[in-house]
């Protein structure tokens, strides 16, 4: 009976310090789940920074791309303005250079007609004046032969012989005379005539100098707009790059804000997700400890029950259970 009751103890030991081993796992399952769940706090805590410091950065990334496009429209608008202004002085000063060139050619050669009708009128006046000098010079002459006749006739010499040979000379002399004034009026008159045709000629060339000179010009002006439409295309494919920069910065920080919107709402589930687990786990845990201690207590509460030596006891000291059937 002695060794029952030992036997009994001993179980009784075994139970309680199975119940005790069960409620310390299940202290510790407790434990161990809180520092999941806080695991899990911190976790998300540190993503929700994370995510944060991403967005600052995006945000502050998009905001200089923003401004350098906006700078960069500034300026390409400010190029445009520029080479409108240069290339309009620029053609302004061909256009006026170009007026001044042709209003000198037009004098020069206006002077050169000029100077030509000059020279025209001189020849005619040359060639005029030397007809007036022989017409004088043979009336002069004729004069003089006359009176030498009338001499002659006076003294009574006869019109032939001597007298009508000196007559001959005198006339051939004279003819000569108005030869050589009415040739050097002809040279006079072909100087004045050639020097007219140069001056006619210099006025030509002058006018076709004049002429070459504005077409120069409208060539120059049509190469300045046509570079001026190449810079303002280049300037506005400036000015276009720069929005295109706005827009990309909007679109990057559209995407990052969606993006953290995303990671937080993942980090967020996850969290759930660990708190949940780390909770069901705990449970669990708990669940077996509980388990475990009713085992251990039932097993022990069994084997006292089931021992003989403790049911003689429990007969001998209580009549009543054995009465009642307790260990029966």
């Amino acid at each position: 009976m002695v060794l029952g009751l030992i036997t009994a103890g001993l179980s009784i030991a075994q139970g309680v310090m199975g119940f005790l081993d069960a409620q310390d796992a299940k202290d510790e399952a407790k434990a161990a789940g809180r520092v999941r769940i806080d695991a899990a706090n911190k976790e998300f805590a540190i993503a929700n920074q994370s995510i944060g410091l991403e967005l600052f950065a995006a945000q502050g990334g998009a905001e200089l791309a923003k401004q350098s496009g906006r700078l960069s429209e500034e300026a390409a608008l400010l190029d445009m303005e520029a080479i409108g202004v240069s290339n309009a002085a620029t053609i302004l000063d061909t256009l006026l250079m170009g007026e001044n060139v042709r209003r000198e050619f037009e004098s020069a050669a206006h002077a050169a007609d000029l100077n030509a009708k000059l020279e025209r009128i001189s020849a005619k006046r040359s060639r005029s004046a030397a007809a007036t000098d022989a017409e004088d010079f043979g009336r002069r002459a004729g004069a003089g032969l006359a009176s030498n006749r009338a001499l002659q006739a006076a003294s009574g010499l006869t019109g032939g012989g001597s007298p009508a040979k000196v007559d001959e000379a005198i006339v051939g002399e004279i003819m000569l005379g108005q030869a050589r004034i009415r040739h050097a009026g002809d040279v006079k008159f072909f100087d004045h005539i050639i020097a007219a045709e140069s001056l006619e000629k210099q006025s030509s060339d002058l006018r076709i100098s004049k002429d070459a000179s504005q077409f120069a010009v409208g060539v120059s002006v049509k190469n300045i707009e046509t570079s001026t439409g190449i810079q303002l295309k280049g300037a506005l494919l400036g000015f276009k790059a720069a929005q295109l920069q706005t827009s990309a910065a909007q679109l990057d920080l559209d995407i990052a804000t969606r993006k953290s919107s995303i990671d937080t709402q993942t980090a967020s589930i996850s969290r759930q997700f660990g708190i949940s687990s780390a909770r069901q786990s705990s449970q669990s845990a708990v669940r077996s400890a509980n388990s475990s201690a009713f085992n251990s207590v039932l097993g022990a509460v069994a084997s006292v029950a089931g021992n003989s030596a403790v049911q003689n006891a429990f007969t001998l000291n209580s009549p009543t259970l054995a009465t009642k059937g307790v260990f029966k």
